[in-house]
């Protein structure tokens, strides 16, 4: 890849010096291994389909090394994790 400058005048600069770099394009495999409550009197893994009453319960999952996750419900955005 390389960059160059163009002003509105149509001024155009030197072409910058090519860089190379690798897109991963492998599928990433992402899980949700445990959901935790750590609100209120019943605490720890919420069961597959059970009820919390934590209005923000603990993800803990994987995915790839230094990748952010985005947690959807219905398409709406949750929040998002990288770490």
């Amino acid at each position: 890849m390389t960059a160059q400058v163009i002003d509105r005048a149509g001024n155009e600069s030197e072409v910058s010096e090519p860089i190379a770099f690798t897109v991963d394009t492998r599928l990433v495999e992402v899980s949700i291994d445990v959901v935790l409550d750590d609100f209120g009197v019943k605490q720890g893994p919420i069961s597959q389909g059970g009820v919390t009453d934590d209005t923000t319960p603990i993800f803990n999952g994987r995915a790839l090394p230094n990748s952010t996750v985005v947690l959807y419900d219905n398409g709406i955005e949750l929040g998002f994790g990288d770490q």
